[in-house]
């Protein structure tokens, strides 16, 4: 009897390995898939790639079926593409529950087989799911996951968990991180938290991360700017 059982388990466990080692990363390129208005000849075109062996057809229909409000084509399509071990219909699916059909556990379920296989915008996903239910720990872990394939909005959204925590020190570091790193909202996140935060405001130290942020072209921020200087006349105006 103990016998059949470890053997039960070694079976299923094979059955586990054997699934994550068939998830595959296709080199195509999705975005190709997601446009603001589709034809019929779209539906054609990913069927076509469906036929030619791309695994990325199932995402692209699913994709499309989706958005002409045809969910139940769009799961079968996304399970088809699971069923091939398309990483992206497992990412694409979770955004279908959450999005449209606000079946949280499902998406949950879908985001974290893609997550868990290197796709950085499930892992944001995840991280703002959890951000929304006050679950932080679980958030950071998968913001952490999605800012290690190089995705800056997932260390942004860090800083901005900081501050909801009051950990502002956190926050700061996180936002210079973010700006060092290249990305303007870095410092625009910056300059709005001296500008605003009653416990640290700092108006000058804003002003000059708003600048830093405008230097990189960031447009919020020539109109942060603008506003700064607006007020600062106001105020002179009533001294």
């Amino acid at each position: 009897m103990q016998s059949i059982k470890k053997l039960i388990i070694l079976i299923t466990l094979s059955i586990i390995i054997l699934n994550a080692q068939e998830l595959k990363k296709s080199k195509y390129d999705i975005n190709k898939c997601i446009k603001i208005t589709y034809t019929k000849e779209d539906i054609k075109k990913y069927k076509k790639l469906i036929e030619e062996g791309e695994i990325e057809g199932y995402s692209c229909a699913g994709i499309y079926y989706a958005r002409q409000g045809n969910f139940d084509e769009a799961i079968n399509y996304f399970n088809k593409g699971k069923e091939k071990g398309s990483i992206e219909s497992y990412a694409q699916l979770g955004s279908l529950y959450s999005s449209f059909l606000h079946d949280y556990k499902k998406a949950v379920k879908n985001y974290k087989v893609a997550a868990n296989a290197g796709h950085g915008k499930a892992a944001h996903n995840l991280g703002v799911y959890y951000y929304k239910n006050f679950k932080y720990d679980e958030a950071y872990k998968w913001f952490m996951k999605s800012y290690e394939t190089g995705d800056l909005n997932s260390l942004l959204s860090i800083g901005l968990m900081y501050i909801d925590q009051k950990k502002y020190n956190e926050a700061i570091e996180t936002f210079k991180k973010v700006g060092e790193l290249g990305e303007p909202r870095g410092y625009y996140e910056l300059g709005t938290f001296y500008q605003l935060n009653k416990d640290m405001q700092d108006k000058e130290k804003g002003i000059k991360y708003y600048k830093k942020c405008y230097e990189m072209e960031y447009g919020l921020c020539a109109a942060a700017i603008g506003e700064y200087y607006e007020e600062d006349k106001k105020d002179y105006k009533k001294a």
